[in-house]
């Protein structure tokens, strides 16, 4: 051990060895071959290190054309690069790993880059950072007295203890609200899912997800209840609704009736499902008909149909050719019922005669009120009786 700062310390081989013999030599006794975080690090290390002629290995070679620290596997950047005058140059080719010049005349402390093949001082380090450093949330990053937190996305504090708090989320009305937490409930990471109760819809994001900004992916999102098509009744129809949430939203229920004269075809009532749809599709309303109806000749019919030939509202007017009289109702009207108000009538002779008979045969009187075929049959009767009278 050469020495200690704080919670990490610098080592060196008392043999010289080339560079992958240095880097399992430091790799199995401390951490690796010494990482140099900045220059105010190299001139320490010139500083407390005794002064070598084949000077020390450090934890950096060419991998893939870059300079890279070994230890992580990051690029050199410019900021931290310390290389001595005109170098690195590979004047003997093949220079891949860095020696680091200690108490030289020239170039004090500075970096030059060898073969890695040649045999040095390996300069290792045992590192202050653990798996328990930063928390496990954090990069732990070696420092001279020390070593620092760079927190990770969604923490903060010197050892990234705490995790980014996000608003507290209200369950949305209508809704179930379900989190899950890797820390505090509502901390970095947190997802909260939701779902609405049957008859209404999500309007917005299904989950939530609470970001390192301390802010929520997106809104809290709303539960609206299902709307269906809005219903009117059917010509000669109406229509009643009862609006649970709001109107032709889900369990809005109507009902349907038919004005008089009308029946209804379909189911008298429909409900808004949580689907969107109702449960039935409107009712029409078909006007009622009555049975054809007419009149015997001699008689004639006269109808009227507002509403169709023989349906409700249809009058019927019953007229006898002359000679005849009408024997019933002058007219008939299709109730709502689906009946008749009244039955066809019937169309009699007007016969006044009085026909005496001579000897054998009393005096007949035929007046009128007889059916057209009994008429017939007086009109034969009399031509007969003629007959006789002649023949006498």
């Amino acid at each position: 051990m050469l020495a200690s700062v704080q919670s990490w310390s610098y080592h060196y081989s008392d043999t010289n060895m080339n560079y992958e013999q240095a880097r399992h030599f430091c790799r199995t006794k401390y951490s690796d071959l010494v990482a140099i975080q900045n220059r105010q690090e190299n001139e320490h290390l010139n500083r407390i290190l005794p002064m070598n002629p084949t000077h020390y290995w450090i934890g950096i070679r060419k991998i893939h054309g870059n300079w890279t620290w070994v230890g992580t596997n990051k690029v050199l950047t410019k900021e931290a690069e310390n290389w001595a005058n005109k170098e690195p140059n590979n004047k003997k080719n093949n220079e891949d790993c860095v020696e680091m010049y200690v108490k030289r005349k020239i170039d004090e402390g500075k970096w030059n880059d060898e073969p890695c093949g040649k045999k040095k001082v390996a300069l290792c380090y045992t590192a202050a950072c653990n798996a328990t450093s930063c928390s496990g949330q954090g990069e732990c990053i070696e420092t001279i007295n020390n070593y620092k937190c760079s927190c990770y996305e969604g923490f903060y504090g010197s050892e990234c203890e705490h995790a980014v708090t996000c608003q507290s989320l209200i369950r949305p009305e209508h809704a179930s609200m379900e989190c899950e937490d890797d820390y505090e409930e509502f901390q970095y990471n947190s997802v909260c899912s939701f779902s609405c109760r049957e008859g209404f819809s999500l309007n917005g994001s299904r989950s939530l997800q609470c970001m390192s900004s301390g802010t929520w992916s997106s809104e809290i999102p709303k539960c609206q209840v299902v709307q269906c098509k809005n219903i009117a009744a059917q010509p000669h129809g109406h229509i009643n609704c009862t609006h649970l949430w709001g109107e032709f939203n889900f369990q809005t229920l109507c009902r349907f009736g038919c004005s008089e004269g009308f029946k209804l075809t379909g189911s008298d009532k429909a409900e808004c499902l949580s689907s969107g749809a109702w449960s039935s599709v409107p009712p029409n309303c078909t006007v009622v008909q009555c049975k054809s109806t007419t009149v015997q000749p001699p008689g004639y019919i006269n109808c009227t149909s507002p509403l169709g030939e023989y349906s409700f509202q249809t009058s019927c007017r019953f007229g006898c050719s002359e000679g005849f009289e009408l024997n019933g109702a002058h007219k008939t009207e299709c109730l709502s019922s689906g009946a008749w108000s009244s039955a066809p009538p019937e169309c009699t002779a007007q016969v006044i005669s009085q026909i005496q008979e001579q000897d054998h045969m009393k005096s007949v009187v035929v007046t009128g009120g007889v059916t057209a075929a009994s008429a017939i049959s007086l009109a034969i009767a009399m031509l007969l009786i003629r007959q006789l009278r002649k023949g006498e």
